[in-house]
């Protein structure tokens, strides 16, 4: 086809140097499927080169949500925003052939699957890199109400940073859920997905689909990058339908991942790889883990086991809240002055802690940049007992009272972490350098994390004096792994990327 108006054309018939729709100058086929083909094409406007995705004519005559399908792929990738899902530039439904298309940016680099085709089993640390980038994606693709439905290697493509650092894109949401945030229905019974990745709830449709089937899915996909192959590999072999991988899913896993791993590929993963591959894959949605950072942090744990440096074995409290946020605002006054506050014990878990100041959310970017004349103090402490993670926002304390009640908080909401391996997150970008008086709580707070279990903590920093004060207290303190941002994904990335 042409911009002329040239009749509609089978898409895979679609030759180097034609032109569709009025603007994208083909230059090659990337690949083709079941569903359709992605082209790298030249736009003519821009002169950048784009993937351009068209779907195949015949799943439009004989599926009527497949268009649907098509334009809700475009809007999820439209209205997502990560570094690790692939950037859509333009779509629509081309004029003259009435083929719906996608136009993204072109990725230079490789799937994951292909990656594994040719070097065969990768470095469990690489594993472990890759994935916590795919399962960052996808809390965030989850928190917006979408299931991918079809994560697999081919669809994780490993592309590098201009510094050649590695960066994994999330691609193909062509057969995704969206669970109502669309606004548009599913109306079908066919079975999508990768027969070798699918959940149970994919092939017996039996009940509702949710983010745990991409959970399962990561857990296919772990085996398969760890050990070369897929994990159903042989029961393929020797009965390649459908009706085959039914009769595996609904009874118990017939071989231990790390037995099938040394036995097809001659890899050896460490023992605790079966209990985490057991809850990925669990038959009852409920049973696995309750997200892919999750899912992440236990892989790592299990394929990285701690050493001597164990956190200590305290046995916390039954927590009595998911989390706790206090904040605090008020006008600069001068620090009391005075000798080094002692340190004080952490406050009861079971007695409220003490505030001076109430119960908050994290200010907007508009609430902070309303008046720059009004200072801001005070913190919000959000505990996320499953993926062990403690997300700190702080812009300061102007009093000692409220630099002892964060440590007292911090102290009390983070026991239920204490003996496990846990991880900080935290926002600093507004914190003000601290007098010695006030920072002596800060570095209390880090003792506590140091002596009880934290093994990372990531700092978003905007103010080099902070910077400076903050890495000069952790080094202090003892924490074992720290390190300083501007972006919260790449400290994310850091975080789980981390032993």
């Amino acid at each position: 086809m042409s911009g002329s108006g040239a009749d509609t054309v089978p898409i895979f018939l679609l030759a180097p140097a034609q032109l569709f729709h009025e603007r994208y100058r083909v230059v090659r086929t990337i690949r083709t499927g079941g569903m359709g083909a992605v082209y790298e094409a030249t736009d003519e406007r821009t002169a950048g080169r784009r993937a351009l995705k068209i779907i195949h004519p015949n799943l439009l005559a004989e599926h009527a949500d497949f268009r649907a399908r098509f334009d809700r792929e475009a809007r999820i990738l439209g209205e997502l925003e990560s570094d690790h899902i692939v950037r859509v530039i333009d779509a629509g439904v081309d004029g003259p052939s009435g083929l719906p298309f996608l136009v993204m940016e072109l990725l230079r680099g490789r799937d994951l699957g292909m990656v594994v085709a040719e070097r065969g089993a990768l470095p469990p640390g690489e594993v472990r890199t890759y994935l916590a980038q795919a399962a960052f994606a996808l809390d965030k693709t989850h928190a917006a109400g979408i299931v991918h439905r079809d994560i697999k290697p081919d669809n994780l493509f490993l592309t590098h940073r201009d510094d050649g650092s590695p960066c994994i894109k999330l691609l193909d949401f062509g057969i995704a859920k969206a669970d109502g945030h669309l606004g548009i229905g599913m109306q079908t019974k066919t079975i999508l997905g990768s027969p070798y990745f699918m959940a149970p709830e994919q092939i017996f449709m039996d009940q509702p689909i949710g983010p745990a089937v991409d959970v399962y899915a990561l857990g296919h996909t772990a085996f398969m990058l760890l050990a070369g192959g897929p994990y159903w590999a042989e029961e393929f072999e020797k009965a390649p339908s459908i009706i085959t991988l039914a009769r595996c899913l609904d009874s118990p896993l017939p071989e231990a991942t790390t037995a099938r791993a040394r036995r097809r590929h001659g890899v050896e993963l460490p023992a605790a790889v079966d209990a985490w591959f057991s809850r990925c894959v669990a038959r009852n949605p409920d049973d696995r883990f309750p997200s892919a950072s999750a899912a992440l942090i236990a892989l790592s744990e299990a394929l990285f086991p701690a050493d001597t440096a164990a956190a200590s074995q305290l046995t916390p409290p039954p927590p009595r809240e998911q989390f706790i946020s206090v904040s605090y605002e008020s006008t600069p006054v001068p620090a009391a002055r005075g000798s080094r506050p002692s340190y004080p014990p952490p406050s009861d878990p079971t007695k409220p802690p003490s505030r001076t100041g109430r119960h908050s959310t994290p200010p907007s970017s508009l609430d902070r940049m309303k008046s720059s004349t009004r200072s801001r103090s005070g913190h919000v402490i959000r505990v996320e007992r499953e993926r062990r993670l403690v997300r700190l926002e702080v812009w300061g304390f102007w009093t000692v009272e409220q630099a002892r009640a964060y440590y007292e908080e911090f102290a009390r909401v983070t026991q239920p972490l204490w003996g496990k391996r846990w991880r900080v997150l935290a926002n600093t970008a507004e914190f003000a350098a601290q007098k010695p008086d006030v920072s002596a709580f800060v570095e209390r707070t880090m003792e506590v994390a140091q002596k009880n279990g934290c093994v990372r903590a990531a700092n978003i920093v905007s103010s080099t004096l902070t910077r400076m004060q903050l890495a000069r207290m952790s080094a202090e303190q003892g924490l074992p792994s720290f390190a300083f941002f501007q972006d919260e994904v790449e400290a994310m990335n850091w975080l789980l990327d981390g032993t």
